[in-house]
Formats: C-alpha cells, sequence, structure tokens
C-alpha cells in the first residue's frame, strides 16, 4: 500500500505504526458474499493448520480504527470503512446481536452471538454515523442497543455474554462468559446511543452496567473475571477500566474516575521489569486455562499490554501522574520488540499476540495490532484526553 495513503490521515505516522496499519488492511476481506468483514488474524509455523475466520467484533473494532484515520479525501480508508459497515449490517441478527462471524473456507456464517460483540459493532456504527450520516448506521446500532438492554442485560446491570442461533442464552463461565467484566465496556455502546438518541433507557442502561462492574473491583484495584472467580484476566480488566473511563467522561461521575485511576495503578503494579503484562493472575489450574481456551504457560499478551496504554496515557493527560507515563513508555518498548519484522509479507508489520523473553507463539490477532496502532498513535500525539476517550475502541 502507498504510504501516501497514510499521509492524508490526521495522524503522523511512524515506521511502527505504518507497518503495522498495513498489515492490518490485509486481514480484511475485500471480495465474496462477506466483503469488508475482518479477518481473526493469522496463525503461523507449527500452528498454520487453523482456517481462516471472519470475525465480527474485530470488524467492529477495525471499522472504528478506519473511522479514527478517515479524512475526506481518503478515498481508500473510506471504501474499507464502508465495507466493514455493510458487513455489519449483513450479519446483524433480525432481534438486533451480532453473528460472530463466518467460516471462510466454507463460506458459511457461525450462528451463535454475543452481547460484547453486538456493543462493540453498534459502538462502531456510530462512530462511522458521526461522519458518514447514514440512517442505516444509526437504526443498526440503535436495534443493536435495545437487544443489549431488553434482552442481554441482567436486572444487576450485568450481561448474559451468549446467544444460539435461536435466540436463546447459552450458559458460559470462561472469562468472556456471563456477568463477565468485560461486558462493563457496554456501557460505551450504551452511551453514544443516549448521546445520539437522547433515549434516557440508554443511559440508564449504561450506568447499571458502570456500577456493577464496580462491584468486581478488588481492594487492589484489579477487576476480577466475574462475581465467582478467584484470578484477574488482563484483556478483560482492561475492557472494564475502559468502560469505566467512557463512563467517566460523558458522566462526569468522579466515582467512575477513581475507579479508573485505581485499575490503572494496578496495572502499573502489575508491569514486568520488561515492560509487559501477563495474560493473567492469580490462582488457576492448568486444566481450568485450557478450559478457558487459554495458552497453558503464562506469557505476556500484546493487546492487554496496548490497551493498558492507551489507559496510562489517557489518565497520565488528566492527572500528570509521571508513573503512567512511565508505565506507557516501558510498554511502547515491549510492544516494539512484539512486532514482526522479517521480510515476509503476510506477517511483515503484525504483532505477535502473547510471547516473553524466550518464547514467541506464533500467533497474530488482528485486534492486538488495532490496540497497538492507537495506543502508539496516542503516546505520538499532543490530544487530549477527551479526543483520545472518544476514540478509545
Amino acid at each position: 500500500m502507498d504510504s501516501s495513503i497514510l499521509n492524508d490521515s490526521k495522524l503522523k505516522f511512524n515506521a511502527t505504526i505504518q507497518n503495522a496499519f498495513n498489515w492490518f488492511l490485509k486481514m480484511q476481506v475485500m471480495s465474496g458474499d462477506f466483503k469488508g468483514g475482518f479477518l481473526s488474524g493469522k496463525n503461523f509455523g507449527w500452528l498454520s493448520f487453523s482456517k481462516p475466520f471472519v470475525y465480527t467484533e474485530i470488524t467492529g473494532y477495525g471499522l472504528q480504527i478506519l473511522v479514527d484515520f478517515l479524512t475526506s479525501e481518503n478515498h481508500l480508508l473510506k471504501e474499507k470503512a464502508l465495507a466493514a459497515a455493510n458487513y455489519l449490517l449483513k450479519i446483524q441478527t433480525g432481534e438486533g446481536s451480532f453473528y460472530r462471524g463466518v467460516s471462510l473456507s466454507q463460506n458459511e456464517i457461525i450462528g451463535t452471538s454475543f452481547s460484547f460483540d453486538t456493543a462493540i459493532c453498534a459502538s462502531a456504527l456510530l462512530d462511522l454515523y458521526s461522519i458518514v450520516p447514514e440512517e442505516g448506521y444509526l437504526k443498526s446500532a440503535e436495534k443493536a442497543g435495545r437487544w443489549l438492554m431488553e434482552e442481554a442485560q441482567n436486572d444487576n446491570g450485568s450481561f448474559k455474554s451468549e446467544y444460539s442461533e435461536e435466540g436463546r442464552p447459552i450458559e458460559e463461565k470462561n472469562w468472556y462468559g456471563d456477568q463477565g467484566c468485560l461486558h462493563g465496556k457496554n456501557a460505551i455502546a450504551l452511551l453514544k446511543l443516549w448521546t445520539q438518541t437522547r433515549d434516557s433507557m440508554f443511559r440508564s442502561s449504561a450506568i447499571k452496567a458502570a456500577n456493577w462492574v464496580k462491584t468486581l473491583q478488588l481492594p487492589s484495584g484489579a477487576f476480577k473475571v466475574n462475581s465467582e472467580s478467584d484470578y484477574i484476566f488482563t484483556h478483560a480488566h482492561c475492557y472494564a477500566t475502559e468502560g469505566i473511563l467512557y463512563a467517566y467522561y460523558a458522566t462526569k461521575d468522579e466515582s467512575y474516575l477513581s475507579s479508573a485511576i485505581d485499575a490503572a495503578k494496578w496495572l502499573a503494579s502489575a508491569q514486568n521489569g520488561d515492560g509487559g503484562l501477563l495474560n493473567l493472575y492469580g490462582k488457576i489450574s492448568t486444566i481450568r486455562r485450557i478450559r478457558n481456551g487459554l495458552f497453558p504457560l503464562r506469557l505476556e499478551t500484546v493487546d492487554a499490554l496496548a490497551q493498558a496504554t492507551r489507559i496510562w496515557v489517557i489518565l497520565y493527560s488528566l492527572n500528570k501522574d509521571e508513573v503512567f507515563l512511565e508505565c506507557a513508555r516501558r510498554a511502547a518498548d515491549f510492544l516494539l520488540r512484539a512486532q514482526y519484522m522479517k521480510p515476509k509479507d503476510d506477517l511483515f508489520g503484525g504483532f505477535y499476540q502473547q510471547m516473553n523473553s524466550l518464547f514467541r507463539l506464533p500467533i497474530m490477532r488482528t485486534w492486538a495490532s488495532i490496540f497497538v496502532i492507537q495506543a502508539l498513535s496516542f503516546l505520538d500525539l499532543n490530544m487530549n484526553r477527551e479526543e483520545m476517550i472518544k476514540e478509545i475502541i
């Protein structure tokens, strides 16, 4: 891709971000029945047997970062953003949720859906609607938001996680399962809907979600996975923190800011000397790790570290706590080491999903690259905190 495509962006790209963005764009499917969707990533080396999967949640993230970098002159990125949005409209169920994704090799929709994914997609469509005011984007997001409120949200503010193709809830107890802290991030889509529609039900639903997730915050500042868990999954902790941060931005409730600062301080205390963060903390057996879909070894994870970097930079912009800035800088050094820089076209510029000082798991995830692009962009720019919070993915 010609570098001039990015030179028109409102962001100044350095080489790391440029290479990452080029790799990210290669993950978008631009032909066939499901044009516009983004692949989950690349498995290579001894994990190269996996089949390509178009991931709806990640298409939402992809759409959001395309919107962040879009200018009126950037026709290629606009084409890609509209293609991503059209994929989301195509993959939405009649009830309002979004199907999980597509098995590309079989050209077949995977019929389950998740409340978290639905919130991410609604949020992305609202971001696009703010600059391309096509009524269909708003209607799709509003339909998704009403499904979240009326079907997926529990009375205490938490959410059911997974639904069958027939629309029935499926019990799920893993880190991304029922009443998981990651659903605190659902508040972002609901608050954006409130801003667009002024329907107070969306605001009430978001406040319930934000207040509920605060009940999962430990005295250390960490969000435990759910009320029944005894461990912290760093990726989910960051999702919860992002939701709380946005709730502060939208409502100016200082209790949310205090919660976010405590969560960021926990991340700082957990950061390793090499700048990285482990994927989980607490007592969890190897068998339980596997059942949760986690790699048996404890590794440092790129997606959560990039999320933590965004959180630290936003909070530094607010309170000028040098600890947060130093954590973000050390994290950036780690992220640079995680980028694949060998001359292999389908891998160059992507990021290893998990690694440590001796071992790199041969997996690249599209969402991790998206989070890294934004985290490094936050560090590279003199943006005010409101701009960063509005653009958080």
